[in-house]
């Protein structure tokens, strides 16, 4: 697991890094084995 949350549109290939990419942790900067994701209806994650 990469510890990070991407955005995918239609027809694109890689996303968008939305939040984490610095590997799994406690860091402000991390995500430690995340089990849920809530995204807003202003597409807020």
């Amino acid at each position: 697991m990469k510890g990070e949350v991407r955005r995918y549109r239609l027809d694109e290939k890689n996303g968008t890094l939305v939040t984490g990419g610095n590997g799994n942790g406690g860091g402000l900067n991390q995500l430690n084995v995340p089990e849920y994701l809530f995204v807003d209806r202003d597409h807020s994650v």
